[in-house]
Parts: C-alpha cells; structure tokens; sequence
C-alpha cells in the first residue's frame, strides 16, 4: 500500500552574491547569512558537491562519510561569521554555537537524517555540520540529504528559530546563539507530554496573516543528536500576537519519546535572499490517519 502525508517544503536560493557583497550587507545591518548544499553522493568518503546545488560566501564544501550514515559537512571559512556572533552574543554551552541548521533526507525510501552537532569553535575557521541518518527501522544508513545553515543579522526580516535543548524539562526559555526572534519578544518551550513540544515566538504574530487561522508563514524542524529520534511538525498556530509552532517527537517504532530538535519559522517578509515554501495538506491520507491540524493547541493525537 502506498503511504501519503502532509509535509512542508522550503527552497532558498541566494543568486549571484558574492562573499564581500554579504559581509557589506550585514553590516549595514541587514539580511543573514545562508549557506547550503545537496549532499548527493552517500557512499563517498570525501567528496565536493555539485556547485549548482551548492553556497557558500566564504569558499568551498566538502562531504565526508566517516562510516555508514554519520557524515560532516565542513563549509570552508565560515566559521568566521560564528566567532564574530559568539564573541559578540556569548555562547550557549556549546563550542561556536550560533545560528540555525536545517537537514532533510532525499529521495531514500524511508531514511531520515538529523543534525548530530554544529560547531565552529577553537582557531577553526570553517563551519562544520555533523549528519546522522537512519532507515525506517533506526539503523544508521547511507542517504542522501540537504543541509541549510541561517545566521541572522540586525534587520533580518521576518524570522524566528530555536534549539531545542532540554527535552525533559516541562517549561523553559532557550537562550544563546541558537534561539533568535526577530520580534524581539520571548521564546518559550512547553512539554505537556511525552514527546510533545509546544514553541511559542512572542510577538512574532505581527509578521502573521490574521485573515488566516494558522497565520501563514512556514516552519520546519530537524531531530538533533546521534541517537534515532526523529521530530516533524504537527501544526501551527497564531494566538493573539505570539506565533506557536507543534511539535511531536518518536522512536523508529512510532512510539511518542522526548528528544531535541532544531526548528525554524519564516514569512514572506524574511530578508535571506530569494526563497520559496509550501504546506502541501491535499494528498490522499490512508484510514484511520489524521492530518495536521495547525490551529489546535491541544494534546497531540497519536
């Protein structure tokens, strides 16, 4: 039987920006940082990915395959826009912890992929990205998947992101590099239940659509760590001015557990170049499935 679900989908490109013309544009206070690739060769130990697939203002990117589905992405001297958010902005407890990363599997049936760690610390200058991926089942497996990194800067339109750090605590505001708000209000996480995350950005309804139950925009979450949790978005919702996004967290076998994970929120109004996205909510649901529903705030269904 062939299985449908909803999902969301979000393409960014920057065109024809070169390095020094971003490191001008951020510093007259605007726009972010964005790096990405399409990491299309699974079993390769050490590979360059195809340009046309590929940015990074500061220089190259390289793959390497360490051992089946662990992998390190290394974004050549972009670690300098870390030390200089980290020195200005302090750490979060993790070495050059800033920013946000977003990984996806591609085209593998039944893989998934999650970000194992990010860092840039020590006299490195490169941005290094660890992968995990797994099969249906949990193991580790060869994939193939993209990596997105966001690094906002004064002016960065409309924005929000966070990692999710503290699975087990039942209420906490994440701080450091890795949670931003363009709002400039709080971010809070709230854990109702097992597995169950509710992230809420103050303020950053103003960027919302009010003709619109779920207030528009998009969001998108990545597991974070080596063990085989894996995170998806169950809805979003606007109340009053805060934006909430739903967040449900499992084991390979569908059970509900506690994990990390790293999520992101963008509008139409975010100042990261040329982007597009989609909640596609039409496809054909086998019984007994239910879709998302982004404007219920209640407990998860299962």
């Amino acid at each position: 039987m062939r299985a449908f679900s909803c999902f969301s989908l979000l393409a960014v490109l920057v065109l024809g920006t070169p390095w020094a013309t971003l490191v001008a544009h951020a510093q007259e206070g605007s726009g972010a940082y964005i790096a990405y690739t399409f990491a299309n060769q699974p079993t390769s130990g050490t590979y360059t990915p195809q340009a046309a697939y590929t940015l990074n203002p500061a220089g190259d990117v390289t793959v390497t395959r360490s051992s089946t589905g662990v992998y390190t992405v290394r974004f050549i001297n972009l670690g300098t826009v870390y030390h200089e958010r980290t020195r200005n902005a302090g750490t979060d407890g993790e070495a050059g912890g800033a920013g946000q990363v977003q990984v996806s599997a591609v085209d593998t049936p039944g893989a998934y992929c999650k970000v194992a760690g990010w860092d840039a610390g020590g006299a490195s200058s490169d941005l290094t990205v660890n992968v995990r991926c797994f099969n249906a089942a949990g193991n580790l497996t060869d994939a193939r998947y993209t990596v997105l990194f966001l690094e906002p800067q004064l002016n960065a339109g409309a924005m929000g992101f966070v990692w999710a750090n503290e699975p087990g605590l039942s209420s906490y505001a994440p701080a450091g590099t890795r949670a931003y708000n363009s709002a400039g209000g709080h971010i809070q996480i709230t854990h109702p239940s097992s597995g169950f995350y509710i992230v809420r950005f103050q303020r950053m309804g103003r960027y919302a659509d009010p003709a619109l139950a779920a207030g528009g925009g998009q969001v998108h979450v990545t597991g974070y760590g080596t063990d085989n949790t894996k995170c998806q978005i169950t809805g979003w919702s606007l109340i009053d001015e805060d934006y909430r996004a739903l967040v449900l967290c499992r084991t390979p076998s569908g059970g509900l557990t506690d994990a990390r994970f790293s999520l992101l929120a963008l509008w139409p109004e975010t100042n990261v170049g040329t982007h597009a996205y989609a909640w596609a909510t039409s496809l054909p649901l086998p019984p007994r499935t239910r879709p998302p529903r982004p404007t219920m705030m209640a407990a998860p269904y299962q």
